[in-house]
């Protein structure tokens, strides 16, 4: 019986069919070629928009900046070589009691996106209200980049707290500050005001927050708490903080859709 060679498979790839080691480190070469060149462009158009844009790498230890682009310079006044390989923190200079920042860490810890308002400062030391989106990249399932972009939103803010403001010295001044006031304020309102939890205020901190939601002013409060009026002051300006309002009116507002208004 005449021996013969076994004929090959149908789907079976032939020798010349494989592609040889130099020419997949060629083929891998040009795509990490094409990529570089795609950055390249990214970068360009990112740099010409008008936007504040930051690119962070949490592989790397303490998710530092990898990239800036030209309106984050401008807004900011650091140039980006005083901002590569450096965490984003340095932005809230020694302001970092804020609600917010906790947000964005719990967001870059799970790999999520963010929106906050935040306490930011410019080189020089000037304050401003960033208004940062916090988005991941992730590539094959696996998280590679964060993209923050800013919006110096100090203006809008300016204007809110004015207006609420005014608002609260004529309710003070008309004696008009009362629980009915305050419950069809919620109703024009429609939507929900501040964050956080009421398990982060202090016993004193939820005693003041309850009896700004009844509508007392300062000096009422420090005399039902027999406390002094800068002290109050102190606890009105944490609560802000830790719930993520801005004005008394929003304080109040969000103490009352969770229940909590002294009697």
């Amino acid at each position: 019986m005449d021996k013969t060679s076994p004929k090959p498979k149908p789907n079976s790839p032939r020798n010349e069919d494989i592609p040889s080691d130099e020419a997949l480190l060629e083929r891998n070469q040009k795509l990490g070629s094409n990529k570089d060149e795609q950055w390249q462009l990214l970068s360009v158009a990112i740099d010409a928009a008008d936007i504040s844009m930051v690119v962070t790498d949490p592989r790397r230890e303490d998710n530092p900046i990898i990239y800036v682009n030209r309106g984050f310079t401008e807004l900011s006044g650091y140039s980006k070589e005083e901002c590569l390989d450096r965490n984003c923190r340095f932005m809230n200079a020694e302001d970092s009691n804020q609600l917010g920042l906790t947000v964005v860490r719990r967001a870059v810890e799970q790999g999520e996106s963010a929106k906050v308002l935040l306490r930011n400062y410019r080189k020089n030391g000037e304050m401003f209200w960033n208004e940062l989106y916090l988005s991941p990249v992730y590539d094959e399932g696996k998280l590679v980049l964060f993209l923050g972009v800013q919006n110096d939103v100090s203006e809008r803010v300016s204007h809110e707290t004015n207006l609420q403001e005014a608002i609260e010295k004529t309710f003070e001044d008309s004696g008009w500050f009362t629980s009915a006031v305050m419950d069809n304020l919620i109703n024009i309102r429609g939507d929900h005001v501040g964050t956080g939890s009421v398990d982060e205020l202090t016993a004193r901190e939820r005693q003041t927050l309850e009896l700004i939601a009844a509508g007392l002013k300062n000096n009422d409060i420090a005399e039902r708490l027999n406390i002094t009026v800068n002290t109050v002051r102190n606890y009105v300006a944490s609560i802000y903080d830790k719930i993520g309002v801005h004005s008394r009116t929003d304080a109040a507002i969000w103490a009352r859709e969770r229940g909590l208004i002294a009697e």
